[in-house]
């Protein structure tokens, strides 16, 4: 059992629904609580700081023409207020 209390939830895990519900049945007759259970919330904190490159070449020859591809990517953190205007860019040549 573990409190989050940044979202004021008591998460119990377990390792199944069965098992889950055991324990839920328990905590009802041995202490007479009533428990509403839902599923748990997901704190959402993940941002792009930094600004990160990354690049990746494929090369698979197998017989025949095979197939090549380079990607590059590059990730930079948005102004909250420009978040309705995002884009993505692509560009193919071959």
């Amino acid at each position: 059992m573990e409190h989050i209390a940044k979202l004021n939830e008591v998460v119990l895990r377990g390792l199944g629904e069965l098992n889950l519900r055991t324990v839920i049945e328990l905590i009802n007759e041995r202490y007479n609580l009533e428990l509403q259970t839902s599923l748990p919330s997901i704190e959402y904190r993940e941002t792009i700081t930094p600004p990160a490159e990354g690049h990746h070449r494929h090369k698979k020859q197998t017989g025949g023409d095979g197939s090549f591809t380079m990607d590059f990517s590059h990730y930079a953190e948005v102004p909250r207020e420009s978040l309705d205007t995002v884009t993505s860019k692509s560009k193919m040549s071959g």
